[in-house]
């Protein structure tokens, strides 16, 4: 446990290094991953090797499923990037179990409706 300590990283350092790794990605997939990442303050000063699943599921759970899930998508990958550096020894989204989102028929409105139901800009 000394060990892994040791060779850990504020959780802040790692998020900048997997932010860094990955500059040359989609500029909107970096800005969530900044959004992300600035979203958890309390996280940042703790060692990458000290935050659990029960540390992240206290703060996960304050979040409704649609924005959770995202959210313990891109945290997955920063774990594993940190994994790959041996700054943890084990990712602890893994322990946690994404929120179940039924899928919904999607509706689709035909043009001739829309454009029926929609106000007219010309007039005044």
């Amino acid at each position: 446990m000394h060990k892994a300590r040791t060779e850990s990283v504020p959780f802040l350092d790692l998020f900048n290094q997997f932010l860094d790794a990955k500059a040359a990605r989609d500029p909107q997939y970096l800005k969530e991953l900044r959004l992300t990442r600035d979203r958890f303050p309390q996280l940042h000063p703790m060692l990458a090797s000290d935050i659990t699943a029960r540390t992240l599921d206290q703060i996960l759970k304050k979040l409704s499923d649609g924005a959770r899930n995202p959210v313990m998508r891109y945290l997955r990958a920063v774990f594993n990037f940190g994994l790959k550096r041996n700054y943890l020894s084990e990712n602890p989204i893994n322990r946690l179990d994404f929120a179940h989102r039924p899928r919904r028929e999607v509706e689709i409105i035909p043009n001739s409706q829309v454009f029926k139901n929609a106000p007219s800009r010309l007039e005044p």
